[in-house]
């Protein structure tokens, strides 16, 4: 039980560095498209626990 709290609390910060990384990256380069940022951290996350 506490593993996969443990495995959501870190999925959730993935999530929030590649929130944060995807401001970055609009407002500096001013890129549109900026899902591509949530798909590594999806994928970062189901790799590392098997969510």
């Amino acid at each position: 039980m506490a593993a996969d709290v443990k495995a959501y609390v870190v999925s959730l910060h993935f999530v929030v560095a590649a929130t944060l990384i995807a401001i970055l990256l609009r407002q500096t380069l001013g890129v549109a498209n900026v899902v591509l940022s949530f798909l590594v951290a999806v994928l970062a996350s189901a790799v590392t626990y098997g969510l």
